[in-house]
């Protein structure tokens, strides 16, 4: 059985799915926008959704904006140890100006997660660079309806 959450933190993302017969849990990115609002509640969301004894088997983090990943370094805190962590590729001058957008909102962990996720996460924790892969057009004839289970042609 799977369990999935979309935990409420507003503007951002954090989602979760507990596999309750394998005991695996995997996060989907951590984060939420409201910086200047000290972001009511969301630490309690995030803090009471895995307790000091969980393991986050994968985190995947789509991408880097703020309100994707915010929440990460409590998220650390929270649990005993984050396994695997999936992330993009980013090329050494994006990982440099991300990282100090971060650094001048005074956000240095953020920055450490772009710049050195290796340094920013425990020394067991495996990191997982995806690629992009290529862009594949697919295009639905009028004929071709999912719902009725026809397939689709790419």
């Amino acid at each position: 059985m799977i369990q999935r959450f979309f935990h409420p933190v507003g503007q951002g993302a954090f989602y979760s799915e507990r596999h309750i017969d394998d005991n695996i849990n995997i996060v989907y990115d951590c984060g939420t926008e409201y910086t200047n609002r000290g972001n009511k509640g969301t630490k309690g969301v995030v803090s009471q959704s895995f307790s000091k004894n969980d393991v986050i088997h994968y985190l995947f983090i789509s991408h880097f904006d703020y309100d994707h990943i915010s929440k990460i370094t409590l998220l650390k805190k929270t649990v005993k140890k984050i396994e695997n962590v999936v992330l993009p590729l980013l090329h050494e001058e994006t990982k440099r100006f991300l990282s100090e957008i971060y650094l001048a909102l005074e956000e240095d962990d953020l920055a450490t997660l772009v710049s050195d996720p290796t340094q920013y996460f425990d020394p067991e924790t495996k990191i997982i660079v995806v690629k992009p892969g290529e862009y594949s057009e697919v295009r639905l004839s009028k004929e071709d309806d999912p719902v009725k289970g026809e397939k689709i042609i790419k």
